[in-house]
């Protein structure tokens, strides 16, 4: 496909084509005829007005003719319908093109015409909205403008305001105001978290989703939380029912999270009662109200209303900020307690209403000691209670200072500022010891050692300006040196090079006395570079507009060796300047002939090497018409600009042109950069268009998604595959060049609109006036692309600009310098995605000692340290692919099912333990036993028509099959081995839900449960096996309406125990706790813990939105960590508090974390994606003392208010710093290989002959197949190579997806027909597909094809053989509408059920069938085949692989 061109003219030696000037003047003349239209011009045509372009309509306009193609296109959105129109803007349903998804786009309302501040609002709502990540808030995906157009894409939400459910329906029940309100105030209490207010609460900007789930939008009056606190209220701003005193009087108060409590607490009035707290004839009238009118208590309005609910929503109303809730929450909290059928804080039980409830209990105790109660209180209450209560405030008081410092610090890491987030942790610390908080202190300490475990570490701080400022810093390729440039005042001017590992300098050079071009003299050296060699250095002076960035004149070569300046031989008083290569090769000498002049007028090239010249000298004024050169990195050809509109590729030494681009006038080059390899130009405009150019010939195309604002710095990736563009808006886009798509989406980064961005193959650095920021880059994905913050930024005091840093990866050096003249060194924490792969197939259990992870390649496993990845034993190298590799709970044992053969392993020595065990098929799944040597796995198998799984039970200790003498009637949904190995609890796919289907087995010879009923409920969420008993707790719901813990007892085969639930369970988790069990209640984000007296204890989730499946406890049952789709957090199970940041690693959009374990000493975090990628955190307590602790944040979190350090003092504190830097270890080579032989019995049945799909194939295994939110059909668990499934040989590798009409679009790629697949001869009885159809489709109608594979002899004669619906195959999750034909061959976990969020616990599955096709009699040999799939409603088979079936050999 032809890639598309740029309108700028590719010309070969002559000048480019003119801008159209005529068309121009008619865009102005009809654009003077809109602005004027209202003050008596002239009405323009209606036919001019449907074709003009979008962002020369006039507000009335916007509400637009979508059947128009012009109106609905809007760059890379196509506008397909209005949704609505509000204060700030219009909003329409649109699709974006690059990312085949649909959005709601918000377009400014007054275009044009729109007033600064009017756009900055509008630009505020979409910025403090695009900020936060939460699942009830609608997230902003895109923030831009299009042809003078603002806007901003977010989530289409496919539902009503709750202000249209209000007006339809009426009042609320209680108890669902309630749980809707909570659900707000949690979501509210997220983004005070991250530092935004609303400001704008009401029905109206609460959306609610197809699930009836709140989604709080319209960020449209929002602001940053220490704005709001340091400016006073200067103008009236919401809606007048709905907004608090303070916002409805000027200066009357600081704005702050109690504004918007206010905001909850009257949509939660409404809901009650079916009106706002008040409203009158005209909004100043409800303004005075609001402002000197108590609100009608709730239950005057409406009986049904609890007294806690009404107190609840008249606390929030209270005129006076300081009397409402502390925090949202708090509120939040208070609605759990009335949910829960506790008393709320606002209304508590006193002493006699608790009195009174124990009396009616126990009436004669209550009776006895009534009076001597009541005589020995009655003279002790005034003393006791007035104490308590001034004791109480103290401690309340302290509590509240404690909690606003940590929220402080959860915002600052929520927004990547880590380092911030020390000294209020530190100071909490420090005060929470003295008072003898210790479990207090514990939390803390665990925040400082988890946040500095994951953040870049200090070893060195060096003062090499000395009184200078340093503004460019180069570190060598070889990370052994580093080189500053350093400016004074007084113009004093120099480089200065230093040793890394002894921060000693190496030599200084002044470059004062070299100003060859006046324009530049007194001023600082702006860029600095080694050459790739690292034996050489060139400086270059600061940029300065219009040339484009970077701006590579006036540069100064430096010997590295001797730090000698490199001057040419023959510098008289006319050189001008040089202007060299990357690699300092090559330079081209500038001469002016009149000292007046401001630029050169001739030029030469020479070889920096003994300055030999290349070429003749050149004048500039006979066609070299160039301002500012830019040398590709070898120097072999240099591009030069005139104007910086037109480029001219020439080449060294001859002046010969290659091509000429020409921009248009309007907007021209800001920024360039050639790729490393010098294939490749990037061309960044003032109007914020990105170009790639074709450095052999000039072709030129724009990539999508620009920054729309003047491009500043252009980087490249060291393998040329990544692009990005930092924009004067703030932003860095980052794109995928082979693919032309954006890789991430656009990084906002507002304090550092200006500074230099390193970009590594799989990372970006981005420097600014504050500091210095690390982002991790995630594969190219389709969607769920951000690029993930390091956990903090490496920061400079107020007023410092950090100018200068350079990165060593294989060392994780960083190290960075700014205007204060002083450079720290960093080591950089290594990598949460580890680059050991996982088993495809994990067990259900996993465990973790700690220290290692197992790594599988192909047919290779290998123990490796978790943090380095060193090798911690031999490879173990396999005849088949692995399939399957855990270690027993103990460590002693390592279970590896590669092909379907079965080893257990001593991992310390590699010695086989027993024979190998050779199964029937390839297992489909495993589990082992927690706290004994036992492990089952299953294969498939069919009972006639009945799909089966035969439950294969190992004895670890001694590598031994025990049994396989059970079976159950399959798929198998749950499948849970209990900690002591002596029950297997099995649940059945159950897509109808209409009865819970449980069998528990006794694999000790015991008797089981063969049908364990339970009542009132269709469907068991989650189970968790009761160690020491044979009881255990069982989450079970009745299609979403209610749910109830459980507890059974297995021997009893019956229910012992029931809490009821309020919330349905169809997205919980269990663990066992002890006698207790924790549930992740993914639904409400919750961590409840359930206990044997019928007790529970809540407390909240992650703060991301959407956790996931991922969930494990501490060995003491008193953390908890959770994920999401790429972050885990920590979380304190008693107090309810993050004891971390979100912890999270750019893992590809297609994948998501859905294992973790915690070490058993709590101190590391391992977590396995979908896709089986390792991951790993540190999450440390720190042991520092806090005296320690507050020097290291006074350096980490420099801030002006501090004294400045000492050098006496910098010097004694950093051999303290070098010492904390252990050395990063040298690369362990691998140990030689222990190889184990194949087993006979698992050799291939030679009938079979596996066909190679490679030269039809469109899809690789495990590489993110497409399907997402229930298109489905991913394969994540399907291993490859050689498998036998159903009886059947198979090759697993490639696969040929087939997608054709309706919704089979959305997969890619679109193809209808595969092309030939070669095949040697084979005379064929039967065609074997293994076959996955993605797409549910109707099959009502019985049998229809659903795909067909066409046989070619060697005449090219074709034989067809037809798959159809029902006989063949059904839709992946539709096992129960197969035909008594149909024979499932795979099974395994579905990718995009997980992937795309759905959040049921209870492993979604996908269904591969093995189709078998008869071919006819007298078919000759097999010469070729190809699959077609039919152009019907949606078609999207997936072949995974095919197989021949020869005639049995003879005998």
């Amino acid at each position: 496909m032809a890639e598309p061109r740029h309108p700028a003219t590719v010309v070969s030696g002559a000048a480019g084509a003119s801008v159209d000037v005529e068309q121009r003047a008619r865009r102005q003349a009809a654009l003077a005829g809109l602005a004027f239209a209202s003050a008596g011009a002239a009405p323009v045509d209606a036919q001019h007005t449907q074709s003009r372009h979008l962002a020369f309509l006039p507000p009335e306009t916007l509400d637009l003719d979508l059947s128009n193609p012009a109106h609905r296109d809007f760059g890379d959105y196509e506008l397909q319908g209005k949704l609505g129109q509000g204060g700030m803007g219009v909003v329409y349903r649109a699709r974006q093109k690059s990312l085949e998804r649909e959005v709601a786009l918000k377009l400014l309302a007054a275009g044009p015409w729109a007033s600064a501040d009017f756009i900055a609002r509008f630009r505020r709502e979409a910025q403090s909205a695009a900020r936060m990540q939460h699942p009830n808030i609608v997230p902003i995906y895109e923030i831009g403008a299009h042809e003078e157009l603002n806007f901003f894409s977010m989530m289409l939400v496919r539902g009503p305001t709750l202000g249209q459910v209000l007006a339809e329906q009426g009042p609320f029940e209680p108890r669902a105001a309630a749980q809707m309100v909570r659900t707000i105030a949690e979501a509210l209490d997220y983004a005070h978290r991250l530092g935004v207010l609303h400001l704008d609460l009401k029905p109206g900007n609460v959306l609610i989703d197809e699930r009836g789930v709140p989604l709080v939008a319209d960020f449209g009056l929002a602001r940053r939380i220490d704005e709001a606190l340091a400016t006073d209220n200067d103008e009236v701003s919401g809606t007048p029912s709905y907004m608090a005193p303070e916002q409805a009087q000027i200066k009357s108060h600081k704005l702050s999270p109690a504004t918007d409590i206010y905001g909850i607490g009257a949509i939660l009035y409404e809901l009650l009662t079916g009106r706002p707290p008040f409203l009158a004839a005209t909004p100043q009238e409800t303004l005075k109200r609001v402002v000197t009118q108590e609100p009608a208590r709730p239950r005057s309005l409406r009986r049904q209303v609890s007294q806690d609910l009404e107190a609840v929503a008249l606390k929030c109303l209270a005129k006076d900020p300081k009397q409402r809730y502390a925090s949202a929450r708090a509120l939040a909290d208070d609605l759990g307690r009335y949910l829960d059928g506790r008393a709320v804080s606002v209304r508590p039980l006193n002493a006699a209403q608790r009195l009174l409830r124990w009396a009616r209990r126990e009436p004669r105790v209550a009776l006895a000691l009534g009076a001597f109660v009541f005589a020995l209180a009655s003279g002790l209450v005034a003393t006791a209670v007035q104490w308590r209560r001034a004791d109480a405030h103290a401690v309340e008081a302290r509590d509240r200072t404690w909690n606003l410092r940590a929220q402080a610090a959860q915002a600052a890491l929520a927004e990547g500022d880590g380092f911030a987030a020390l000294r209020p942790l530190i100071a909490n610390l420090a005060e929470m010891e003295a008072a003898g908080r210790g479990a207090d202190a514990a939390v803390e300490r665990q925040r400082i050692g988890t946040l500095l475990a994951n953040a870049p570490r200090l070893i060195d701080l060096v003062a090499a300006g000395q009184g200078q400022s340093i503004h460019a810093l180069a570190l060598s390729p070889r990370g052994d040196e580093f080189a500053v440039t350093l400016h004074s005042l007084r113009g004093e001017r120099a480089v200065r090079v230093y040793e890394v590992a002894s921060g000693r300098e190496r030599w200084t050079t002044s470059t004062e006395a070299w100003t060859p071009a006046l324009p530049w003299a007194g001023m600082m050296h702006g860029w600095l570079r080694y050459s790739p060699d690292g034996s050489r250095l060139v400086a270059t002076m600061p940029h300065q507009s219009p040339f484009p960035y970077p701006r590579v004149a006036d540069a100064m070569p430096l010997d590295v060796a001797s730090g000698e300046l490199l001057r040419p031989p023959a510098a008289g008083p006319d050189l001008y300047d040089l202007v060299a290569s990357d690699d300092v090769r090559y330079a081209l000498v500038r001469w002016r002939s009149d000292p007046s002049h401001r630029f050169p007028d001739s030029g030469q090239f020479h070889a920096i090497d003994g300055w030999k010249a290349i070429g003749p000298r050149h004048r500039f004024e006979a066609g070299l018409q160039t301002d500012s050169w830019l040398p590709a990195p070898d120097g072999s050809v240099w591009l030069g600009t005139s104007g910086s509109s037109k480029l001219t590729l020439y080449e060294l030494g001859t002046m010969a042109v290659r091509w000429r681009l020409e921009l248009p006038l309007a907007d021209p080059v800001r920024g360039w950069r050639f790729s490393s390899d010098g294939a490749q130009l990037a061309i960044g405009t003032s109007a914020g268009r990105v170009h790639l150019v074709d450095v052999r010939d000039g072709g030129m195309r724009e990539l999508p998604s620009a920054p729309a604002a003047t491009v500043r710095w252009l980087e490249f990736s060291p393998d040329g595959r990544t692009l990005a563009a930092r924009a004067e808006n703030a932003t860095i886009a980052v794109w995928d060049l082979p693919s032309g798509r954006a890789r991430v989406t656009p990084i906002a980064d507002a304090r550092a609109a200006y500074g230099a961005v390193a970009l590594l193959d799989d990372s970006l650095y981005s420097a600014g006036r504050s500091g210095l920021q690390a982002f991790a880059l995630p594969p190219v994905a389709r969607y769920d692309n951000d690029a993930v913050a390091a956990p903090a930024r490496i920061r400079n005091r107020r007023g410092f600009w950090l100018h200068g840093f350079g990165v060593h990866e294989d060392s994780r050096l960083l190290a960075a310098a700014g205007t204060d003249g002083q450079v720290g060194l960093w080591r950089l924490p290594p990598p949460a995605l580890r680059r050991s792969q996982a088993a495809p197939l994990p067990a259900h259990s996993q465990h973790f000692d700690g220290l290692h992870l197992y790594a599988v390649d192909g047919h290779r496993v290998q123990r490796r340290d978790v943090i380095t990845e060193a090798p911690a034993s031999a490879p173990f190298e396999f005849p088949d692919p692995v399939r399957l590799a855990e270690p027993s709970p103990d460590g002693r044992y390592l279970a590896v099912v590669a092909g379907r053969t079965l080893r257990v392993i001593e991992p310390d020595s590699g010695r086989l333990v027993g024979a190998p065990i050779v199964l029937p098929q390839v297992p489909l799944r495993a589990d082992l036993a927690a706290a004994a040597p036992v492990m089952a796995l299953t294969t498939g198998e069919y009972d006639g028509d009945r799909f089966r799984e035969r439950i294969h039970v190992v004895d670890l200790d001694r590598g031994a099959l025990r049994s396989s003498a059970l079976a159950s009637d399959g798929p198998i949904e749950a499948f849970r081995l209990a900690p002591d190995g002596r029950r297997l609890l099995l649940t059945q796919w159950n897509l109808s839900m209409s009865e819970v289907s449980l069998v528990v087995h006794a694999l000790d010879g015991g008797p089981g449960c063969a049908e364990l009923a339970i009542d009132d409920f269709n469907q068991a969420v989650d189970f968790a096996f009761v160690a020491g008993t044979p009881q255990m707790w069982m989450y079970a719901s009745l299609t979403q309406r209610r749910s109830a813990m459980l507890r059974v007892d297995l021997e009893r085969c019956a229910e012992v125990g029931r809490i009821p639930m309020q919330h349905s369970g169809t997205a919980s988790r269990l663990l066992p706790s002890g006698d207790a069990v924790v549930a992740h209640r993914q639904s409400g984000n919750l961590l409840t813990t359930f206990r044997a007296d019928g007790s529970r204890h809540d407390v909240p989730g992650m703060t991301r939105d959407q956790p996931n499946a991922g969930f494990a406890l501490s060995a003491d049952g008193r953390r908890a960590v959770v994920s999401s789709r790429n972050a885990v957090q920590l979380i304190d199970l008693a107090r309810g508090e993050q004891l971390s940041g979100l912890l999270a690693a750019p893992i590809a959009g297609d994948d998501a974390i859905t294992m973790v374990m915690l070490a058993p000493d709590g101190g590391t975090i391992l977590a396995r994606s979908l896709r089986g990628r390792w991951l790993a955190w540190r999450v440390p307590s720190t042991p520092e003392d806090v005296d320690r602790l507050g020097r290291l944040a006074t350096l980490l979190d420099p801030r002006n208010e501090d004294p400045p350090l000492e050098p006496a003092a910098l010097e004694a504190l950093r051999p303290v710093l070098r010492a904390a830097d252990p050395p990063v270890p040298a690369p362990t080579p691998d140990p030689a290989p222990l190889r184990y032989a194949a087993d006979p019995a698992a050799a291939p049945d030679p009938r079979f002959v596996p066909i190679d799909l490679a030269p039809g194939a469109n899809v690789v295994l495990r590489s993110g197949w497409p399907g997402r939110g229930g298109m489905g059909g991913d394969t994540p668990t399907m291993p490859a190579g050689p498998q036998r499934l159903h009886g059947i040989d198979w090759h697993v590798d490639r696969g040929i997806q087939l997608s054709w009409g309706g919704a089979a679009v959305a997969l890619h790629p679109t193809q209808r027909a595969s092309g030939p697949i070669p095949v040697p001869g084979i005379a064929a009885r039967k065609v074997h597909a293994l076959v996955l159809i993605h797409i549910p489709i109707d099959v009502r109608n019985g049998n229809s094809r659903a795909a067909t594979v066409v046989l070619l002899d060697r005449d090219g004669k074709e034989t067809e053989l037809e798959i159809q619906m029902v006989r063949d195959v059904v839709t992946r999750g539709l096992p129960q509408l197969a035909g008594p034909s149909a024979r499932i061959g795979w099974v395994g976990l579905s990718g995009a059920d997980i992937q795309g969020g759905d959040g049921n616990v209870s492993e979604p599955l996908s269904f591969a069938y093995a189709v078998s096709l008869e071919v006819p009699a007298g078919t000759g040999p097999v010469h070729a085949l190809r699959v077609e799939t039919r152009d019907g409603p949606m078609e999207a088979p997936l072949f995974l692989a095919i197989t021949l079936e020869t005639e049995p050999p003879a005998g």
